[in-house]
């Protein structure tokens, strides 16, 4: 399994990130963001829906 990226900080100064995960990936975006969740890491890059967050994709 790939590393899903950045997590979250507790720090006060860092922005956080969106907890919604898909599969593998964890959203890239700031809590609260408005759209699609999305990820990159390299050549991969995913958006999903708030129906396909926790999921996986051989649960679809």
């Amino acid at each position: 399994m790939q590393d899903r990226g950045p997590t979250a900080s507790t720090s006060a100064s860092v922005t956080r990130v969106c907890p919604s995960t898909f599969d593998r990936w964890q959203c890239d975006q700031p809590t609260g963001h408005d759209g699609m969740h999305r990820s990159a890491r390299g050549t991969e890059h995913t958006e999903w829906n708030d129906r396909a967050s926790g999921r996986r994709l051989s649960d679809l």
